[in-house]
């Protein structure tokens, strides 16, 4: 997070989450996948606005971060490596935001509102969206083996 608003990354990050959940929805398996990731898809919007409330900076004044990387590569990672890679990449991204999250809270120039939306929202969120991802793998694993 190189930008000098932090929360202008983040919303940027969450607006491209959205964009890579998209893509992956179009490539979903089974009805129950499709729900789980348009689920999680807007809760990254939701996230978005929140964080719009906090920023006057256009979200895209900022160089690229993790979500940008793997929303361009998602279609890509599908066609070569399959949906079980693109579900883990998804995974990668929730807990690369995670982290990021975690950065900002350290940041005094944050608003205590934004870090309490930050600490009891966002990365309890990404956390159940790893766990989300991490059913859909198993799920996916287990229709390979009965096949």
């Amino acid at each position: 997070m190189s930008c000098n608003n932090p929360l202008a990354v983040l919303l940027h990050e969450e607006l491209s989450a959205s964009e890579a959940y998209q893509e992956a929805m179009s490539h979903a398996a089974s009805d129950q996948c499709q729900r789980s990731l348009s689920t999680i898809k807007s809760e990254h919007e939701a996230a978005a606005n929140v964080l719009r409330s906090f920023t006057s900076e256009s979200s895209d004044q900022h160089e690229p971060g993790g979500w940008d990387v793997l929303s361009k590569a998602v279609h890509g990672v599908e066609k070569l490596y399959g949906r079980t890679a693109t579900i883990r990449s998804l995974q990668d991204g929730e807990a690369l935001a995670m982290r990021d999250y975690e950065r900002v809270l350290d940041d005094e120039e944050v608003p205590s509102k934004c870090k309490f939306i930050i600490r009891s929202r966002l990365i309890p969120q990404a956390m159940d969206h790893i766990a989300i991802l991490g059913d859909l793998l198993r799920e996916r694993r287990e229709s390979i083996e009965l096949v």
